[in-house]
């Protein structure tokens, strides 16, 4: 893949990341999964010949030790672990000089936690979404979804205002199931309060929520004091303010609003993490998969 967001570079840097939850969780990468994402294996079936783009956990080196031949065992399914990954696309994410770092950071982050996914052979589901639009991709297992996945990303642009409904409403479907699923959703959270009630609509299905909130450095820490021109990405709409107290009066407001998505995560039993944009992106999703308690061992 030639794009520099997710080249080879990139690739390398998720089998890092891959490693370092390995070793902080004290496991084998094949034990590891998405926590949440609860599911398991049945009964032993039949072995198939092993093609490329399985998952390697299946092969029967065994079989192959006597053989010399790639056998793939496949088991009568149970319950498959369930995760969905939703990338919010509005205008707010690509706005003001950082967004479009914000925007790919965010995607790299979206594609780092649906990795873990499927490596740990869940049942992974991408969104993007924006405004009263949602599109989905139900990624199938091995390289071959991995790399469907950073296609997929890699079209996406941040436009059009914020929506979170319809997002919702196929993050519940596709986290809900035979298993206990996870959803995550990765956006700056920027929209009214009264619009968070959509985020929780996976919880009502069983399935757990972490709010990955993505912010890029302007917006976590404004520039010098003085005037400042706020810009609504999404409706143009420009307000300027002046004053020395400007930054400080900005700080209090998104600070108060944290607070409030905050106090919202916590009674809907959501897990809130926050992220910088400028912060070394393995650091970054170290710490999401962490403080989220996205990973478990199996």
């Amino acid at each position: 893949m030639a794009s520099a967001l997710f080249g080879e570079d990139f690739l390398r840097r998720l089998e890092k990341l891959r490693l370092a939850l390995v070793r902080s969780a004290g496991s084998r990468s094949e034990g590891l999964r998405l926590a949440g994402a609860r599911g398991g294996t049945g009964e032993f079936r039949e072995h198939r010949n092993y093609a490329a783009g399985d998952e390697p956990r299946y092969i029967d080196w065994n079989l192959y030790g006597r053989l010399e031949r790639l056998f793939l065992k496949e088991f009568t399914p149970e319950h498959e672990g369930r995760a969905v990954v939703c990338l919010d696309c509005s205008a707010s994410m690509g706005a003001g000089p950082g967004g479009p770092g914000k925007f790919d950071f965010a995607r790299r982050l979206t594609a780092a936690v649906a990795y873990v996914g499927l490596a740990g052979g869940d049942r992974v589901t991408a969104v993007t979404f924006s405004g009263g639009d949602a599109r989905p991709l139900a990624l199938r297992g091995g390289a071959q979804g991995l790399y469907d996945l950073l296609e997929f990303l890699e079209r996406a642009r941040p436009a059009g205002e914020s929506g979170l409904r319809p997002a919702a409403e196929r993050a519940a479907r596709a986290a809900s199931g035979g298993g206990r699923g996870v959803a995550v959703w990765i956006s700056d959270l920027w929209m009214p309060p009264a619009a968070w009630t959509d985020l929780a609509a996976a919880t009502g299905r069983g399935a757990d929520v972490v709010l990955a909130r993505v912010l890029s450095p302007e917006e976590v820490a404004p520039p010098a004091p003085g005037a400042l021109i706020l810009v609504d990405s999404e409706t143009g709409e420009r307000l300027r303010l002046d004053g020395p107290t400007t930054s400080a009066g900005y700080e209090a407001a998104a600070a108060a609003h944290a607070g409030e998505l905050a106090a919202f995560a916590a009674r809907h039993r959501m897990r809130l993490v926050c992220a910088a944009s400028d912060r070394p992106f393995e650091e970054a999703a170290l710490e999401l998969l962490a403080r989220g308690r996205l990973v478990e061992r199996t």
